[in-house]
């Protein structure tokens, strides 16, 4: 349901790996394009096309704007046998966001891919996608449920399929998805008053202030859902700049310096930020979940991997090893071993 750009983009990647798939848009134009790229169109109207659409399927994606999901999944819920899997796809998963009735929320698995496209509609979708891409799924959801979104997504390219509570997820997005719409957005208004034709910019401009062309009803349906927590990572952001502003202004680069090492750092993924508690996302493989989370047994190893090198970090500086720490043990304890 939804042939936009992400729902579009599924129908071929689906295509291409074999699958037979019906599909069905609100927009004309978007159901002929699809129809010439050989996804069937549902005949019909209101409930009778969403039950021709849905009649015989081993899967049921929901690929509509936040505002529209209840009404839709309402309606594909009424239909489908409750043995066939229904998903979403909203960037936004908490249930109370998006409408959604406690029935209607246990009935809808939200998986959110994380992936998109500076077009939107049909024209813009690809069937490369969601290749290398993330997906989250919600939970609880039914273990078939979970080894039906890994099928879905692996088959369609996904690189990594994460599981996480659906504040959890939302709490996430706010800081890995809206700040940089946020951001991408207030740079080109800048450039815009400043006067700057978007002409004007290089690779590094125009990969920046690509978010801008996002359409504006899409993201004021994900705003409006909770604005105050959308803002929250703008002040951050704010807190960085200003600090940017005042050492240009004082001429202090040893500070501006230590702010773009630190940056370059964590783009290299090589320094894990540490103001935000996120909390544990989960990985699914078939079905089962493995927490991400540090056990104590990784974090010894991450401790003798630092051990290691400060030892080659010696050993190159021509310095005295660092002393090893040592715990006593009782002897009958090491005669044992």
């Amino acid at each position: 349901m939804g042939l936009g750009t992400i729902g579009g983009s599924l129908a071929l990647a689906l295509m291409r790996a074999g699958w037979t798939v019906r599909g069905d848009a609100i927009n004309a134009r978007d159901r002929v394009a699809a129809y010439r790229r050989g996804i069937h169109i549902a005949p019909g109207t209101g409930k009778a096309r969403v039950a021709n659409l849905v009649k015989g399927v081993e899967v049921v994606v929901i690929c509509v704007p936040p505002g529209e999901l209840a009404r839709v999944a309402a309606d594909v819920a009424s239909v489908v046998p409750a043995s066939i899997p229904i998903f979403h796809t909203c960037s936004l998963q908490s249930a109370k966001g998006l409408g959604l009735s406690p029935q209607l929320a246990a009935r809808v698995t939200a998986t959110h891919p994380l992936a998109g496209s500076a077009g939107h509609g049909f024209v813009a979708a690809r069937e490369d996608l969601f290749t290398n891409c993330l997906v989250s799924v919600s939970v609880p959801a039914t273990l078939a449920g979970r080894r039906a979104a890994v099928a879905l997504w692996k088959s369609v390219g996904a690189r990594e399929i994460t599981s996480c509570p659906a504040d959890e997820h939302d709490a996430r997005m706010r800081w890995v998805s809206h700040l940089p719409q946020l951001a991408a957005t207030a740079l080109a208004a800048a450039l815009a008053d400043a006067g700057v034709p978007s002409s004007a910019l290089g690779p590094g401009g125009r990969d920046t202030t690509r978010l801008a062309t996002s359409p504006w009803r899409l993201w004021h349906a994900l705003l409006a859902m909770s604005p105050s927590a959308s803002a929250y990572p703008i002040r951050l952001l704010e807190a960085e700049l200003e600090s940017m502003r005042r050492a240009l202004e004082a001429g202090d680069l040893e500070q501006l310096g230590s702010t773009w090492r630190r940056a370059a750092s964590w783009r290299a993924g090589e320094l894990a930020g540490s103001n935000v508690e996120l909390g544990p996302v989960r990985e699914i493989r078939g079905g089962k979940k493995r927490s991400t989370a540090k056990s104590a047994k990784s974090a010894k190893s991450t401790k003798s991997a630092k051990r290691k090198a400060a030892l080659r970090k010696a050993a190159k500086s021509g310095k005295a090893r660092p002393k090893a720490r040592t715990t006593a043990k009782p002897k009958a304890a090491r005669r044992r071993r």
